[in-house]
């Protein structure tokens, strides 16, 4: 939720929330890592990525991401993590296991969506300013 900074896990067969987890300021876009059972918001008030612990439900580290972080995505093949900076019109790619950035990729104007290929390890990145997409492929 934007207004009080926190993610809400929803039981699916339920439909109800079952909890509720603090993470940075104006949280914005959410990933997972099924091999890992992690999880990844980006925050947008504090430039920052949130990383969760699905099975605990508790934040594990925060990773800081560039200007205005929007959308988010995970290879689960590399366990690589593509935060998408709208601010500043970059891309912060995180390695998982170490949860740091581990380059800071230079994309379109005012990128906000992005998908990871997990075949081929290659990301897509939308950017609104300019209407076009950016492709990083891992290395």
């Amino acid at each position: 939720s934007n207004d009080n900074d926190t993610m809400s896990v929803i039981d699916a067969s339920t439909h109800t929330v079952t909890a509720t987890v603090p993470v940075g300021k104006s949280p914005w876009g959410v990933a997972v890592d099924p091999g890992t059972h992690t999880i990844y918001v980006t925050n947008n008030g504090d430039n920052t990525v949130s990383v969760i612990d699905a099975s605990t439900r508790t934040v594990t580290a925060t990773v800081r991401a560039g200007k205005d972080p929007d959308g988010i995505a995970v290879d689960p093949g590399t366990h690589t993590v593509y935060a998408i900076n709208f601010g500043d019109g970059t891309v912060s790619v995180i390695d998982a296991s170490t949860r740091t950035v581990t380059a800071t990729v230079p994309v379109g104007k005012h990128p906000q969506g992005a998908a990871v290929d997990p075949g081929s390890h290659t990301a897509y990145v939308t950017n609104k300013g300019d209407g076009t997409v950016s492709v990083i492929e891992s290395r």
